[in-house]
């Protein structure tokens, strides 16, 4: 249950701040491949989809595994820290080699700039 009372208080801190009530949250684990508490989260998470739709039916909440193949090979990261490629100047930079470069752009055009609180 203590996932759902950390789901609770972020819906709550986005309200107070201003932002209204959210329809949309993704929570995203294995940034860095070789940390598992975010993947147990998605886990634990999906396998509750019904009862947290019930909880909040108005909440689309999505998962996302950030960097799977760093965290299929157990590995912080492949080329780059993945944290660290979503500035405006990385994500501009469209010739940049590497994994992490990549999968930042791509998460980016798929779930859209983030918002901060």
């Amino acid at each position: 249950m203590a996932t759902f009372a950390l789901l609770s208080v972020c819906v709550s801190a986005l309200i107070a701040s201003g932002g209204g009530t959210p329809r949309r949250i993704i929570v995203s684990g294995a940034t860095h491949g070789n940390e598992y508490t975010g993947p147990y989260v998605l886990e634990r998470l999906s396998s509750r989809r019904a009862e947290l739709a019930s909880l909040y039916p108005s909440l689309d909440v999505q998962t996302l595994i950030a960097n799977p193949k760093a965290f299929t090979e157990n590995r912080r990261f492949l080329d780059a820290d993945l944290n660290r490629q979503f500035t405006a100047e990385a994500l501009a930079d469209l010739d940049a080699p590497g994994y992490e470069p990549n999968r930042a752009k791509v998460i980016t055009s798929s779930l859209g700039p983030t918002t901060d609180l």
